[in-house]
């Protein structure tokens, strides 16, 4: 039931394993991946084979951060007649959704360090916003026998030209690899007045970013 703008389609219809969104602020990119996600959940995805009970990694910067925008984007995707037991981490942080379909979600944050991005394979991994790049690496060997891991990114490059600049964005050779811009006129749910709102609070190096 979500209304997803043309940039939003054009990276749900993408078939490639690696989907990588650099798009401003407000454009939409959070709301996208809770989308993805819900769709490999619930096994019903448009554009792609998903089945049922599968494993799904969920990972932001920090647990915080998770419960005021990856975990409330997601849970407005998500059924509550679908879902079968909820783990909270501490108050209404949630550390792990478990779907009566079998599939199982589990939240993860940056801070907690590469070692706790070890274990099992899974079918997909979001990350919201840039990721340190030793947890990167070590989500791409969650692969398990049989099954493609896909992984998709969804930032707004506010650290500047970090590894992700030139092992991610730049790197036209790899071949399972989707790249995609956006800013906010891009996102027909913005109203000018919005935008305009937001580029008065920021000062012209910021609002090159943000914008």
């Amino acid at each position: 039931y979500a209304r997803q703008h043309d940039k939003q389609q054009e990276a749900s219809q993408s078939t490639k394993a690696l989907r990588a969104l650099f798009w401003g602020n407000r454009v939409g990119k959070t709301e996208w991946g809770a989308q993805e996600v819900a769709r490999y959940a619930t096994a019903n995805h448009p554009y792609r084979s998903v089945k049922d009970g599968v494993e799904i990694w969920a990972a932001c910067p920090s647990f915080d951060t998770q419960e005021e925008t990856t975990q409330k984007k997601l849970m407005t995707y998500i059924a509550k007649k679908d879902i079968e037991h909820i783990s909270y981490l501490r108050g209404k942080i949630i550390k792990k959704l478990r779907l009566k379909n079998g599939t199982i979600l589990d939240f993860k944050s940056y801070e907690q360090g590469r070692d706790k991005f070890q274990g099992t394979g899974k079918r997909l991994i979001w990350f919201d916003e840039e990721p340190p790049k030793d947890i990167w690496e070590e989500c791409f060997v969650r692969v398990e026998a049989g099954q493609q891991l896909d992984v998709i990114l969804t930032m707004t490059a506010i650290k500047g030209m970090t590894w992700v600049y030139d092992e991610i964005y730049l790197n036209t050779s790899n071949p399972d690899l989707f790249i995609s811009e956006a800013g906010w006129d891009d996102n027909p749910y913005l109203t000018e007045d919005q935008k305009d709102q937001m580029a008065r609070g920021l000062s012209a190096s910021a609002l090159k970013v943000r914008r």
